[in-house]
């Protein structure tokens, strides 16, 4: 990943928002709104500058909010977000988050806890089937939270298995619908910056431990990381799940001019001639004769 975060250093493109034909809409709570410049950066510093992001998370959101028919942040907003940009390939989710934490004085009672997560669970379900069916061209994916840092007095090895209990339930739940995906990032943070108070280095063995919050240093709050730490998860989120979506570039369009045709032959033979990188049809590193059968068979099989 570091080739991605030299990258994003070097980007000076800022994050726009646009009110139309953005093909990334991140939905959701605070997360959602702090990851969305970070993950819209990530995005240009990995060569696609023509996909526009637009940021519709609100701090404080909740699941059941997002869930209601309340026309400024439940369903019929959704709904009018999703109609008015039409380009929108991926429905980004960040949600239940405030939830569990508007509930964690109940944290110790398990009734209370799994009545909580089912709730939790089931306005999440209620938002991605109504996504999909305003939208059934676009694809859902929701990323979940990391271990917080502790919280007034409760145990953060409780918090965690709270927490880790509503990831299990999330990942269950896209198992069974289509077009919807859901990945996990409980002690992201742990292992890549370690925990420095007790001496572990990242990417130690140990990691991630359920029974530690996150480092220290990785947090401004008991629930939000840094905005450097929001940089590096965009990174892994991209490499997760946006890489294979947006690097889709047809090899055998060695014209590049968005179409394949008899022209491409006569562009690969100029590139053959030149040694240049679009002669190398088969990704072995070298152009060579055998790229022409190679050609021949990405031509085939289309784009």
């Amino acid at each position: 990943m570091k080739h991605i975060w030299s990258a994003l250093v070097m980007a000076s493109a800022a994050f726009s928002v646009h009110a139309q034909g953005a093909e990334v809409i991140v939905f959701g709570d605070s997360w959602a709104n702090r990851l969305a410049g970070p993950l819209r950066q990530t995005i240009v510093a990995q060569g696609h500058p023509e996909i526009s992001l637009l940021n519709a998370g609100i701090e404080g959101a909740r699941a059941d909010e997002l869930s209601s028919s309340d026309p400024a942040i439940g369903l019929p907003h959704i709904e009018s977000v999703l109609l008015a940009n039409p380009d929108a390939q991926i429905a980004h989710l960040s949600i239940g988050g405030n939830d569990l934490f508007d509930g964690i004085l109940f944290i110790n009672n398990d009734a209370i806890v799994n009545s909580l997560l089912t709730r939790v669970v089931d306005d999440t379900e209620d938002i991605v089937r109504h996504m999909l069916s305003v939208r059934p061209d676009v694809e859902v994916f929701q990323s979940g939270y990391d271990f917080l840092r502790p919280i007034l007095f409760f145990d953060p090895a409780r918090v965690n298995e709270v927490m880790l209990d509503l990831d299990s339930r999330l990942y269950a739940l896209a198992d069974t619908i289509p077009g919807y995906t859901y990945e996990g990032y409980y002690g992201f943070a742990q292992i890549n910056y370690g925990m420095p108070e007790l001496g572990i280095p990242p990417f130690d063995p140990s990691l991630p431990d359920a029974s530690l919050p996150s480092p220290a240093s990785t947090f401004v709050d008991e629930i939000h990381y840094t905005p450097a730490v929001y940089v590096v998860f965009a990174a892994d989120l991209y490499i997760a799940y946006y890489e294979e979506r947006f690097d889709t570039a047809c090899v055998a369009d060695v014209n590049g001019d968005g179409m394949l045709s008899p022209a491409d032959f006569s562009a690969w033979v100029s590139a053959f001639n030149a040694m240049a990188p679009e002669c190398d049809q088969n990704a072995d590193g070298v152009c060579s004769p055998a790229d022409f059968s190679a050609w021949v068979g990405n031509y085939n099989a289309g784009c």
